[in-house]
């Protein structure tokens, strides 16, 4: 039996499924530039892989690079299968200007029917873009 998770897409429409039990060992990483929107898509699965409605939904973003909290664990609103979370220029900031890139994950958890708990996790990069003043 699979554990239930989300489908979490970018832009370029590259998709993971991902759960607890899956690990992505030399994927390839989405690359965002410096100081731009980014949109996540978050469809969310159970254990069989059909969409589900969460009754509770979370997320945070970390930079897994300088390992700082960027967007602390925060409540969003859900009123179906999926959703698009904006990471804003504010959020998407490279920590140490020397880098020519560094790593965000994005980490949500949500609950749906009765006592059911999904979980997903997407890594992309930031690219430094120095020639942008800071």
């Amino acid at each position: 039996m699979r554990a239930a998770g989300v489908a979490i897409s970018s832009l370029l429409l590259v998709i993971f499924l991902l759960s607890p039990a899956v690990a992505y060992a030399g994927a390839a990483i989405d690359m965002v530039n410096r100081e731009n929107s980014w949109l996540i898509n978050v469809s969310f699965l159970d254990n069989s892989g059909n969409p589900v409605t969460p009754t509770t939904f979370n997320y945070k973003i970390e930079n897994i690079t300088a390992n700082q909290t960027i967007v602390p664990a925060t409540s969003g609103a859900v009123t179906g299968s999926s959703l698009v979370i904006e990471a804003v220029p504010a959020t998407q900031q490279i920590i140490n200007a020397s880098d020519n890139s560094e790593d965000l994950r994005f980490t949500c958890w949500f609950t749906y029917g009765t006592g059911r708990e999904g979980t997903g996790e997407y890594d992309y990069r930031i690219k430094n873009l120095k020639g942008l003043p800071n």
